[in-house]
């Protein structure tokens, strides 16, 4: 008997009242060493592509660390702080 198994999730819309972006999992050439995390905004789209290296160093990095490469525009602290 064949068991069906769902497809792996290739994109995702994440969204709040504040930002709305697309995440994809990008596969290009063979095997693992090509998957990147790309992440779009929907608004201005501005995208980044992060491979599985970025994925975990931001994973394992303190929470200042993380909080200091999310901090843009508004939320950046004025120079000098």
């Amino acid at each position: 008997m064949l068991t069906e198994t769902k497809p792996e999730l290739e994109s995702a819309v994440i969204a709040n009242e504040l930002a709305s972006v697309r995440v994809q999992v990008v596969r290009r050439g063979r095997g693992d060493h090509g998957i990147r995390l790309v992440v779009l905004d929907l608004e201005s789209g501005a995208s980044v592509s992060l491979d599985p290296l970025d994925l975990r160093t931001f994973c394992l990095a303190s929470e200042d660390e993380q909080a200091g490469w999310l901090r843009s525009g508004v939320y950046r602290e004025p120079a000098g702080s």
